[in-house]
């Protein structure tokens, strides 16, 4: 059906109406041209040829101008009919030019300086480049997650589904959009048949055996990564034997961040990730929340490398290795050995009876 949104009485509203539309058109330039986007503006008739560029790709897009910014940062002037809503003529500058981004949108919106230090206010739509934008169901399992609590969600959904034209479907405890996907309002969620904490009950114990035979046999093992084959080198007191890896995540100045953008060894995680609507193996996010949720172990599972060592990829960055090779293989399952994986404190959001009942059936006891 259509949505029927009700005027915003507040910046606030207009940012909570825009706030998922412009993380689609954010996190899809992103990915396409990466995290440092060099702008050029080229004046023409129409307003600006905007070209933006980065991994070594670029795209060049249509750029409309709204308004101009004063010299000293204090004054807007529209050129293009703004509404008529009382709380925007007392907005600061500065919440006006957020705002602007959902009321001229959406869009991404970009100043573009004079000589005499005014800009222009020029925002460009992406209508013609829909390949820029986050597919919808990647903007839901994100926008979601990151929506602030003081904010509506479903004030969020609604305003989205008008500024994107979408069909959706209402209820008093869903909103469910086309392509069969469905927001759990109370839960603020995809509906879906698993989330993070049933992902780290399947993988948890199994992955605590691999890593506890790994510290038993392959104790204070240095490991050495060439990510151009994907190869990591374990040398040991013994000698040294090659295993495959693939880099999961970096962690910098206590940070978790997924290597999707550097590593696209990781596909079967994202599409699970994609599939299932789990934010959580989307999202960066502290390090002690990482190893709270388990991560690491969800990991494990669904990209089928059972141990885990870290490694150092630059001054201030270390990096999660996910490690395969026969050398890493679980001997056959003893009653000592299942008494030492199950003595080690599960996650607390973790449901005890899957976890074993998981571990039990992987390992075939």
């Amino acid at each position: 059906m259509a949505v029927a949104l009700s005027s915003p009485t507040s910046v606030d509203d207009v940012l909570n109406d825009g706030f998922l539309s412009c993380l689609r058109r954010d996190e899809g330039l992103s990915r396409f041209c990466g995290e440092n986007i060099h702008i050029g503006f080229v004046r023409n008739d129409a307003g600006y040829s905007v070209t933006l560029s980065g991994n070594k790709r670029s795209v060049e897009v249509t750029g409309t101008i709204i308004g101009t910014l004063s010299a000293t940062r204090d004054c807007l002037e529209w050129l293009e009919p703004y509404p008529q809503f009382e709380f925007l003529d007392t907005a600061s500058p500065d919440s006006a030019l957020q705002a602007a981004q959902t009321i001229f949108g959406p869009g991404n919106l970009y100043l573009v300086p004079h000589d005499d230090g005014s800009a222009d206010i020029v925002i460009v739509s992406f209508e013609q480049q829909p390949h820029l934008l986050l597919d919808l169901k990647e903007t839901l399992i994100r926008g979601i997650a990151r929506l602030p609590k003081e904010l509506s969600l479903e004030r969020a959904l609604l305003g989205f589904a008008a500024l994107e034209n979408l069909p959706v479907s209402v209820s008093d405890a869903t909103i469910a959009f086309d392509r069969n996907i469905v927001v759990d309002l109370q839960q603020r969620r995809i509906v879906s048949p698993l989330d993070i904490h049933q992902v780290v009950a399947d993988s948890f114990y199994l992955s605590v055996e691999h890593q506890l035979f790994f510290d038993g046999v392959h104790g204070n093992a240095r490991v050495s990564f060439d990510a151009t084959t994907s190869t990591a080198t374990v040398t040991t007191n013994q000698g040294s034997f090659q295993s495959h890896g693939i880099i999961v995540a970096y962690i910098s100045h206590g940070r978790w961040s997924f290597a999707y953008g550097s590593n696209p060894k990781l596909q079967r995680l994202y599409q699970f990730a994609h599939e299932f609507a789990i934010p959580e193996l989307l999202e960066s996010t502290t390090v002690d929340n990482a190893q709270t949720l388990g991560l690491d172990h969800a990991a494990k599972r669904i990209l089928r490398h059972w141990t885990h060592v870290f490694i150092n990829v630059s001054p201030d960055t270390n990096a999660l290795l996910l490690l395969d090779a026969p050398q890493l293989r679980l001997p056959a399952p003893s009653p000592h050995a299942q008494q030492a994986v199950w003595a080690v404190a599960l996650p607390a959001s973790v449901d005890a009876e899957r976890a074993r009942t998981a571990y039990s059936e992987l390992r075939g006891i």
